[in-house]
C-alpha cells in the first residue's frame, strides 16, 4: 500500500502550518514516509533526494497509467 508524501520544503510551497500543493505529492509506502516525515536515519538533503526520486517515479507512473496528461 502507498500513501502521497507532500514535499516538505518551501520551493514546493510548503509554509508554516501548511502543505505544499496536492500536485507534489510521491506515492510512498507507509515506512518510507514515516521515515521521510519523522525518521533520524537520514539527513535532511537524503530525505530530500528520496522524496524527487519518488516524485518523478509517480509522475512516470502516473503518466504511463494515462491519469496524467501533458499538452
Amino acid at each position: 500500500m502507498t500513501q502521497a508524501a507532500h514535499a516538505n520544503w518551501g520551493v514546493y510551497g510548503k509554509g508554516m502550518g501548511m502543505k505544499a500543493h496536492d500536485c507534489f505529492v510521491a506515492a510512498l509506502c507507509v515506512d518510507c514516509h514515516r521515515e521521510l516525515d519523522q525518521g533520524k536515519n537520514l539527513s535532511a538533503d537524503q530525505r530530500q533526494q528520496m522524496w524527487e526520486a519518488a516524485f518523478r517515479k509517480t509522475l512516470v507512473a502516473l503518466f504511463e497509467s494515462g491519469r496524467l496528461f501533458v499538452k
